[in-house]
């Protein structure tokens, strides 16, 4: 959704990471570190998807989770930034 507020349209998921980190942690609005777990689950997602990981530990699960609710936070938090900034 932060992309497409700033009418960036990645082509598929393998380019988000490098579109987030162009258009917002080189402008310092985003911290390096949401582009890399981004690019970490995306892979993580890929290795299950094609059979390659099987079993995940409860604490992989919990940190991914925890993970996952703070990048959408910032990622909120984003994206509310530039709409207002549109007004």
């Amino acid at each position: 959704a932060a992309l497409i507020a700033i009418n960036v349209l990645p082509p598929s998921p393998e380019h988000i990471f490098s579109d987030l980190k162009e258009n917002f942690v080189e402008k310092n609005k985003l911290k390096m570190k949401y582009v890399e777990w981004y690019r970490d689950l995306l892979f993580l997602h890929k290795q299950i998807g094609h059979g390659e990981r099987r079993n995940l530990k409860g604490v992989e699960i919990d940190t991914w989770q925890d993970r996952t609710q703070e990048f959408i936070d910032v990622m909120a938090m984003l994206v509310k930034d530039i709409v207002s900034s549109k007004k």
